[in-house]
């Protein structure tokens, strides 16, 4: 949805707020954790949950310009699954939002996907965020090749934001 009303003294920039949907409380019993009816505790905890959805809310006023970069690309393991892990840093006055894909290819065959992130932003003031991304390589195989990461928008054309290598 796109909603394009501002006063006409705003300065450029953008602007992020929520807009929070809750379901009213309808006076149901509230969730009891007490322990047993005898607590020795003396502690009684009673919940009384309010579900709701907050959606993010950007507006954009004058030609803004973002860049991204992805450093500090390294390997390494959690557990015996493999991990990818690098700063994806934002240069500029408007945010980033996209998706993070990683490919790998062997030297002696074709690249194929290996790791993906979807809906991934990087919001000012913060200029870099750390990304671990688990990869689907098989933990006893560790063939040589090529890693690589690449940054795509997911607003407008899917342009790439960024890419970055590394031989394995």
């Amino acid at each position: 949805m796109r909603i394009a009303r501002t006063a006409a003294d705003t300065p450029d920039g953008e602007y992020r707020s929520h807009l929070l949907f809750q379901i009213e409380p309808s006076g149901n019993e509230p969730v009891d954790l007490n322990v047993g009816e005898n607590n020795p505790s003396g502690l009684d905890i009673r919940l009384h949950p309010v579900f709701g959805i907050s959606i993010p809310v950007v507006i954009r006023i004058g030609e803004l310009a973002a860049t991204a970069n992805i450093t500090d690309l390294h390997l390494h393991t959690d557990g015996d699954r493999p991990q990818a892990t690098f700063t994806l840093q934002r240069q500029g006055d408007r945010s980033l939002f996209g998706d993070i894909a990683v490919y790998f290819q062997p030297e002696d065959g074709h690249e194929e996907r290996v790791g993906l992130r979807r809906g991934l932003a990087v919001y000012p003031p913060l200029e870099a965020r750390q990304i671990t991304i688990p990869l689907n390589i098989p933990p006893d195989s560790r063939p040589s090749g090529r890693l690589r990461v690449e940054y795509n928008a997911q607003e407008g054309r899917h342009a790439r934001l960024a890419e970055t290598e590394l031989q394995w």
